[in-house]
């Protein structure tokens, strides 16, 4: 990934912006567990958002609020970043999508309420626009094999 994480002030840096982790310190033990000290740090939360083929589908169980949206705005960070390839992308809803997961910069003044509110709307936009992209591309192989199907059962009416 092109993007970078500073350690210093836990911010994820894109090419002109940033994404800040809003949580101040660190929590005790991993959400649902027991075990103290197994929290995540930012770093392996970021590392998560960076590894492999299945990047896209951590589900950051392991993390409280903050952290979790953190780690859906840099998956939705870099899944925005994959889709500005295509061409027949809306630009607008693209610019919203940014908006939401990105630190606010002046004149707009920061707020933890609205950053999570922001980042957790525009990453479950971005989620639902590659459930529907992955609806649209089964609908058409289903076409196209029914079209297939259709013209194949024409030919064997007329040799009948």
């Amino acid at each position: 990934m092109t993007r970078q994480l500073s350690t210093f002030d836990n911010k994820y840096w894109g090419p002109g912006y940033t994404i800040s982790r809003n949580v101040q310190g660190s929590y005790p033990r991993a959400r649902n567990t027991v075990v103290t000290g197994s929290y995540p740090s930012p770093a392996s939360i970021y590392d998560r958002v960076d590894e492999g083929n299945r990047w896209y589908l951590n589900t950051f169980a392991d993390c409280y609020l903050g952290d979790f949206l953190w780690g859906t705005a840099m998956q939705t960070d870099r899944k925005q970043t994959l889709r500005r390839r295509q061409e027949n992308w809306d630009k607008v809803l693209e610019e919203l999508i940014d908006r939401g997961i990105r630190d606010k910069v002046f004149p707009d003044i920061p707020d933890v309420a609205v950053d999570r509110a922001m980042r957790h709307s525009s990453s479950m936009v971005q989620r639902l626009l590659v459930r529907i992209e992955n609806i649209e591309i089964q609908v058409i192989f289903w076409m196209i094999r029914m079209m297939f199907n259709h013209t194949n059962i024409q030919r064997i009416a007329t040799w009948g």
